[in-house]
């Protein structure tokens, strides 16, 4: 994922059921709002890494 610096999200990912990838953005979807990254006083983008592990059962 990639903070950009206007504050969008941008996601990466690869779900191979539409399921799980709708559930995965519900839960990115509620995190806090973040805020990008400074450099120099500078906005710059940020990527983060937010492993999302699901189990299912039968």
């Amino acid at each position: 994922m990639v903070l950009l610096q206007e504050l969008n999200l941008q996601m990466f990912a690869q779900f191979h059921d539409k399921d799980l990838e709708k559930e995965a953005l519900r839960v990115i979807s509620k995190l806090p709002n973040l805020e990008p990254g400074r450099v120099k006083g500078e906005s710059v983008n940020v990527r983060y890494r937010i492993p999302i592990t699901f189990r299912l059962s039968n």
